[in-house]
């Protein structure tokens, strides 16, 4: 009897531990309906962005997601500190990695989202905010979405232009390419862009 108790609840606490697992960190993420900046953290480092909210000054900033991808599995971010500003509000919001907040200042104004670090080494990121606000968008916008839902949207460089479209790139969620990320990539065809031609001589 006790043994089958057992049995019962190991296979319970695996399913509870894959179950959790199954869900993903918020560093193996991108948030998809809002921008996104790819570069190197470094020690010590910080990097600030505002002209991506310029042009439509609010006193309410709904931020869906924010996300950190490492791009280098031997150097990952290190002690992160994301900060959200408005030009009217002097004291910062702290951001949390995968969690929607709402954002308020007592007037109108631009807001700016502040990233730091304290690296031992370089560690190659892609920073990334989602916004519900549907009348900004830094790139072009589809009805399947900003970049046609095939990829983010990189404000990287130059600051005061608008967004390139990064395009998907993996087996998983297909190889895409274009502009807009409309295109299926060399080589690739099909709906959801994953086969690959294959010429035999």
């Amino acid at each position: 009897f006790f043994s089958g108790v057992m049995v019962e609840c190991l296979n319970f606490f695996l399913f509870v531990v894959l179950f959790f697992c199954s869900l993903g960190s918020p560093d193996d993420a991108i948030c998809r309906d809002g921008f996104a900046w790819v570069g190197m953290l470094s020690k010590p480092q910080a990097i600030s962005d505002w002209h991506w909210f310029g042009k439509n000054r609010s006193r309410e900033l709904n931020v869906t997601c924010v996300a950190l991808k490492n791009l280098d599995e031997n150097c990952k971010a290190k002690d992160l500190e994301i900060l959200m500003w408005n030009q009217y509000w002097p004291i910062p919001w702290e951001v949390t990695l995968g969690e929607p907040a709402t954002y308020k200042s007592p007037l109108p104004g631009e807001w700016w989202v502040q990233v730091s670090c304290a690296n031992e080494c370089p560690a190659s990121v892609i920073f990334s905010v989602g916004l519900s606000t549907p009348s900004w968008h830094a790139c072009p916008v589809t009805k399947s979405g900003q970049c046609s839902g095939h990829g983010f949207c990189d404000v990287t460089s130059p600051l005061t232009s608008p967004g390139v479209c990064r395009c998907d790139h993996d087996d998983t969620v297909g190889y895409w390419n274009g502009s807009e990320c409309e295109d299926c990539g060399l080589r690739y065809f099909g709906q959801e862009c994953k086969r690959e031609v294959t010429c035999v001589l």
